[in-house]
């Protein structure tokens, strides 16, 4: 079922818990309350792009997000408001003495050329400037992988993982989105690399497919399989030849990803799955 994406404009976050990388809140907004997860604290004034449902709680409607981002206005004009509306102190008066003052270059601001704009204030909107230009590479971001395949929740985990580096890893291997909590290799394989030029034998899919071919043999709880069922399996997942399979895994095992005992007919396992296992083995034994 599609999830709903609305824009809204804060006016406070009435609660915030940090929860690991994250905060859980509920945001009052011009639409009304809003709660979930977020990796940065809203200001009042910040208008943001939801993605969840509208649920019902204690008779009153209010929106269940899964994922947020900056919503950000296109033309200089307004993206100066957007600044001042977000800069405490900086309000609409001095919003209107900035672009008399200084027009289209209002963000070549120096301290002087307005009236009113304080040393105090001017280094709050200056940090407000910063701010922009990184939603403007989030929401670039988001908007490239978007176009690529990937959904508003997907691109925005990729953000949150990698930040302004994301376009870079995603091009070099789009299968590192792969790596992203609730996201698998499927996702990757049937919508996204494609638009990435990858074939069916490109290496990349083919590590990708071994690693996850592993993690469905290790749902039982075992760090190591044996290679025969292995390579069974991500012949059916990658639809291509036992050779090349055998051939990245071989490769992988000299480059230490894969710890392998005898790939013909023997075992292996993830080379991070072989190390906890051994280092609990010998906490175990030294205890």
């Amino acid at each position: 079922m599609a999830q709903t994406q609305i824009h809204v404009k804060v006016d406070r976050v009435a609660f915030s818990k940090p929860m690991n990388k994250r905060f859980w809140m509920i945001i009052t907004t011009d639409l009304g309350t809003c709660k979930g997860n977020m990796y940065w604290e809203p200001k009042p004034g910040e208008q943001l792009i939801f993605e969840g449902d509208w649920t019902v709680y204690q008779g009153r409607k209010e929106f269940q997000f899964k994922s947020a981002s900056p919503d950000i206005p296109q033309d200089s004009r307004a993206q100066l408001a957007y600044i001042c509306r977000i800069t405490i102190g900086v309000g609409e008066a001095l919003e209107e003495k900035i672009w008399e003052a200084l027009g289209e270059d209002w963000h070549k601001i120096e301290d002087g050329d307005v009236k009113g704009m304080t040393g105090k204030k001017l280094a709050a909107f200056r940090e407000a400037m910063e701010q922009l230009k990184t939603n403007i590479v989030q929401v670039n971001t988001i908007s490239f992988l978007m176009a690529k395949g990937a959904s508003f929740n997907m691109s925005n985990a990729a953000w949150e993982q990698w930040e302004k580096e994301t376009i870079g890893i995603v091009q070099a291997d789009c299968f590192s989105l792969t790596n992203l909590p609730q996201y698998g290799f499927s996702h990757v394989d049937k919508g996204i690399r494609q638009n990435f030029g990858i074939a069916d034998n490109d290496t990349r899919r083919i590590r990708a497919g071994i690693l996850y071919t592993m993690k469905q043999l290790q749902a039982d709880g075992s760090t190591i399989v044996e290679w025969n069922r292995l390579n069974d399996e991500a012949v059916k997942i990658l639809r291509t030849g036992r050779d090349l399979i055998l051939s990245e895994a071989s490769k992988m095992i000299q480059e230490k990803t894969l710890k392998g005992f005898d790939t013909e007919g023997g075992l292996i396992s993830t080379a991070y799955d072989f190390d906890n296992e051994n280092l609990i083995w010998e906490y175990a034994v030294n205890d």
